[in-house]
C-alpha cells in the first residue's frame, strides 16, 4: 500500500526510514535547516554525509528517485498523507524531555497543512505527547478556519545506532498506537507492505508512548544491574564473563544486554531513563528500578575512573591513548559517551588525552568541543608517549590489538572499559608484561576471600 510520506526530520532517526520506506513510496523529508538539506543532497549525489551509519548513504542513493529533500514547509506537506515526526526531544536540565521542536512541528503542521492526513509521533516522547499534538494542530486549524481534522498516532523507533538500516530491515515488532480505527488499520497496512502483519503490536495511543520508554529502561536496567554484579565480582575475585555465560543462558533471563563494563551512553539510554524516571515522579508512581539504574551508570564511570586514579601515584602529566570515543562500536555518535565523560575526567586530573576511533567523524565531534586534544586515525601512531592504554567502545578493530605495537608504551598498562578483551588475549598479555584491568575481572586472593566471608559469618 504506496502512500505519500513526509518525514520532519533530517536525522538518525528520519533519514534511515526514508531510505528504507523510499524503496517503495515517495518520501519526501523536511528539515527547517538549509544546511542539512544540502548536504544530504549532496551526500545523494556521491558527498559526504554528517551522520555515520552503515548502508544508510548508498539506501539514500538507491532510491533517490522516490526521495525529495526539502527545507519548504508548505513543499513537504503538499499531498502528504502520512506525516511521520523524527524530531530530537533533547533532556532539560532537570532530565525532563524538551518538547520544543515537537511543538513546533505540530504548530507547523497545524499552520500549513491543506488536506487531511495522519500524524505519526516517531521521536521518543512522554506519555500524552500525541493529545499535545492534536491540540496545538486543531487550535492552529480553527485559527484559518479548516473543518478537517488529523488523526494522531505513535509508532515509536526501535533504531540502534550502528545497525539502523538492519534494524529496519527486520524488525523485532512495530508498534503501533492510535485511538482512531481507521487511522490505525491504515498505518498498519502501510507497514505490512514491508513486513508481516505478525510484525505489528496494535494499542492505543499513550500506551504505545510507554511502550518505548520502558523498552529502554528495562534494557539499560539489564546493564545497569550487570555492572553492579561486575563491581561485586571484583570485590570477590569472580569473573563477571563466567557469570554472565552462565545467566544468559537461562532461557528466562537471556543473553542481551547483559555485557558488564564502565556504563551505558549514547542519546538513548540515558535520555530515556531520566525522563521517565521524571515523569513517574511527577505522577506519584516513582520508578524506583530506573532510578537505581541511573545511578549504578553514574557509580560504574567513577568506579571504573577510580581503578585508573588508584594505579597512578597522580595523573598530572600522565598520557593515555583512548580506543573508541564513540559511544558505541560503528558510530559517530560522542552525545553522552561514557568515554568522553572519561576523558574529561582525566583531562580534569591534569592529564593528556590522545583519542583514536575507527570512525573519523567520531573523532571529529569529540574534538569539535576539545580542540586541545589529540586525534588520531592510526591506533598505534603515538604509542611511545602513552602511560596507559584506555578502550572505550567494543568495536571489533580493538578486540586484537598488536602486542609487539603495544609493547612501546612507556607504561604497559590497559584499562579495558567495554571489557572487549578475551580471556586468551588478556593472558597473551599479561604473559608480556601488561597489567590489564577491566570490569569484573580483578583477582583476589582466596586466603582474603575466606576472611571476608567469615567476617560476614561473625557479624
Amino acid at each position: 500500500m504506496r502512500k505519500r510520506v513526509t518525514i520532519f526530520g533530517a536525522g538518525y532517526v528520519g533519514l534511515p526510514m526514508a531510505a528504507r520506506w523510499s524503496q517503495v513510496n515517495p518520501v519526501v523529508v523536511y528539515d527547517p535547516i538549509t544546511e542539512k538539506i544540502l548536504q544530504v543532497r549532496r551526500a545523494v549525489e556521491g558527498g559526504d554525509l554528517y551522520i555515520h551509519e552503515k548502508g544508510l548513504k548508498e539506501g539514500l542513493q538507491q532510491n533517490k528517485e522516490r526521495l525529495t529533500f526539502s527545507d519548504s514547509i508548505q513543499e513537504s506537506l503538499k499531498d502528504a498523507e502520512f506525516i511521520f515526526i523524527c524530531v530530537g526531544t533533547p533532556p532539560k536540565p532537570n532530565g525532563k524531555a524538551d518538547l520544543q521542536y515537537i511543538q513546533q512541528a505540530a504548530r507547523d503542521i497545524g499552520k500549513h497543512i491543506d488536506h487531511k492526513a495522519i500524524i505519526i509521533t516517531k521521536s521518543t516522547v512522554p506519555p500524552g505527547t500525541g493529545y499535545l499534538i492534536e491540540k496545538i494542530v486543531k487550535e492552529e486549524l480553527a485559527k484559518r478556519g479548516a473543518t478537517f481534522s488529523l488523526p494522531v498516532a505513535s509508532c515509536p523507533e526501535f533504531l540502534a545506532e550502528g545497525t539502523a538500516m538492519q534494524d529496519l530491515h527486520s524488525p523485532s515488532r512495530i508498534v503501533i498506537g492510535c485511538d482512531d480505527k481507521e487511522a490505525l488499520q491504515e498505518i498498519s497496512d502501510f507497514f505490512c507492505t514491508f513486513h508481516s502483519s505478525e510484525k505489528i503490536v496494535a494499542m492505543d495511543l499513550r500506551s504505545a508512548e510507554a511502550t518505548k520508554y520502558f523498552s529502554n529502561a528495562i534494557m539499560a536496567s539489564r546493564i545497569s544491574f550487570m555492572n553492579s554484579a561486575a563491581m561485586f565480582c571484583d570485590a570477590i575475585g569472580a569473573n563477571i564473563h563466567a557469570v554472565r555465560k552462565a545467566l544468559g543462558k537461562d532461557p528466562r533471563i537471556g543473553g542481551s544486554c547483559l555485557y558488564a563494563g564502565f556504563g551505558y551512553g549514547g542519546s538513548c539510554f540515558p535520555k530515556d531513563t531520566r525522563a521517565i524516571e521524571a515523569y513517574g515522579e511527577m505522577v506519584s508512581a516513582p520508578l524506583k528500578v530506573v532510578e537505581s539504574t541511573i545511578q549504578v551508570n553514574e557509580d560504574v564511570l567513577r568506579y571504573f575512573f577510580t581503578k585508573i586514579h588508584d594505579h597512578y601515584t597522580s595523573l598530572q602529566g600522565k598520557t593515555f591513548l583512548v580506543w573508541g570515543i564513540g559511544f558505541k562500536a560503528g558510530t559517530d555518535d560522542v552525545r553522552d559517551s561514557q568515554a568522553t565523560k572519561l576523558c574529561d575526567l582525566l583531562l580534569q586530573e591534569g592529564a593528556n588525552i590522545i583519542v583514536h576511533d575507527v570512525v573519523p567523524s567520531a573523532l571529529q565531534n569529540f574534538q569539535a568541543t576539545r580542540p586541545t586534544v589529540k586525534i588520531t586515525t592510526n591506533p598505534y601512531e603515538f604509542i611511545t608517549e602513552v602511560d596507559g592504554l584506555l578502550i572505550g567502545n567494543e568495536n571489533e578493530a580493538f578486540r586484537l590489538p598488536d602486542i609487539d605495537k603495544l609493547a612501546s608504551m612507556k607504561e604497559k598498562v590497559i584499562f579495558d572499559g567495554k571489557n572487549v578483551l578475551s580471556d586468551s588475549v588478556r593472558k597473551e598479555l599479561e604473559e608480556n608484561g601488561f597489567v590489564y584491568r577491566g570490569v569484573g575481572t580483578d583477582d583476589v586472593d582466596k586466603e582474603k576471600l575466606v576472611q571476608l566471608l567469615q567476617q560476614y559469618l561473625n557479624d
